[in-house]
């Protein structure tokens, strides 16, 4: 609804609320139709400043006809967004085709900076697995606690692979100005995915790894 209609976006939402615990929150735009169908964070707690910590949580998307961006989503024969022919795809022109809250996405009381990423060895065989590490900082002036999140990308799978696929994660607490180092195991197992012969196993190739706070 426009903005002067904002009484009855409200009054709706009380309805809602009413009629349901499990209230739908408007978050940030007033786009119809999205926010009654996904609350803040679906089965986690609201990703506010209230909390010291982030819970993961699916994409939220940027408008309803956007809806519903996956995490897992393939890799497309569209152009990045730097192309040239951009504004000439079939997404839409007039919004970004990003999510508006990535997974993973969280606000806090302090920030946390990224850096020396590190591999202990550049290839694995079947079997044999490697450490992927990276130090995590807290840049601001409080305590608080970050969900550090490791991402795969399978580049020459013989079935298309999502662009980006959560592997693991861990939580770690910060003091204000403290730094750690933190570790993920990532073996052949962890490489597996379901074929369409309905077999669960891993394939030699090129993958790239990510640490990161979100999607």
């Amino acid at each position: 609804p426009k903005p002067e209609n904002l009484s009855s976006l409200s009054s709706t939402l009380e309805d809602l609320s009413c009629s349901n615990p499990s209230s739908p929150t408007l978050i940030r735009s007033c786009t119809r139709g999205t926010w009654v169908r996904w609350r803040a964070c679906p089965h986690r707690s609201h990703p506010g400043q209230r909390f010291p910590f982030r819970q993961a949580a699916p994409h939220l998307p940027e408008s309803f006809r956007a809806n519903p961006p996956l995490l897992q989503q393939e890799n497309t024969g569209r152009p990045n967004d730097s192309h040239e022919y951009r504004p000439f795809t079939s997404s839409y022109i007039d919004i970004d085709s990003t999510p508006l809250f990535p997974f993973g996405f969280g606000l806090s009381y302090t920030s946390f900076s990224y850096s020396n990423l590190k591999l202990s060895r550049a290839a694995i065989a079947f079997g044999e697995s490697l450490i992927v590490s990276a130090t995590v900082k807290n840049e601001g002036t409080v305590k608080g606690d970050e969900t550090v999140l490791l991402f795969v990308r399978d580049l020459v799978g013989s079935y298309t692979r999502p662009v980006k696929e959560l592997k693991d994660f861990e939580r770690v607490t910060l003091n204000p100005g403290e730094s750690t180092s933190v570790s993920f195991v990532l073996n052949s197992d962890k490489l597996r995915f379901w074929t369409r012969d309905k077999e669960f196993k891993a394939e030699a190739g090129k993958f790239n790894v990510w640490i990161a706070k979100n999607a």
